[in-house]
């Protein structure tokens, strides 16, 4: 019995090790969601600015830098004590502004990892500007157009001009 499990946990170690770390494999596939997310994000805040002729929260926010943090449940104290010096809207605010023109049934998308499990900033960031608006999200690997912060730290942004 002792050398059935020994070669099973030998077996199973070759190949973790064989296929990288858990931890780069599990942060590829949650890049995978990320990125998907991302451009799920981007497509919405197209349509929405085609269909009313700006972008969400603009109206009541035009002269105010805004950030929205994508998270689920609470957002990180230390986001809110950053220094940047922006107003912080819930996301369910967010959501209700986005249902209006996109409809009830469009839903807020995560990033797949729990920020209870990491320090990383596993959220997704809606900003907005007198300029424009945009949409982070962080990754664990660089892709192009993404900008390196820190080992296993880059930022995917996109900015949505005033038109």
């Amino acid at each position: 019995m002792k050398t059935a499990l020994l070669s099973v946990f030998l077996i199973t170690l070759l190949l973790i090790s064989g296929c990288g770390s858990f931890e780069d494999n599990y942060q590829a596939d949650a890049d995978l969601t990320r990125i998907a997310d991302f451009n799920y994000y981007v497509e919405a805040l197209k349509k929405y600015h085609e269909e009313t002729g700006s972008y969400p929260l603009m109206k009541e926010y035009a002269t105010t830098p805004v950030y929205s943090i994508i998270i689920e449940g609470e957002t990180p104290e230390w986001v809110l004590q950053s220094g940047a010096d922006v107003l912080y809207i819930e996301d369910d605010e967010l959501l209700k502004e986005l249902q209006k023109t996109l409809g009830d049934d469009f839903e807020l998308h995560y990033d797949p990892q729990n920020y209870a499990e990491t320090s990383r900033p596993v959220f997704y960031i809606y900003s907005l500007s007198s300029i424009g608006a945009g949409i982070t999200v962080h990754l664990y690997e660089e892709i192009p157009g993404s900008v390196k912060v820190d080992e296993h730290y880059y930022k995917l942004e996109e900015f949505l001009p005033f038109n």
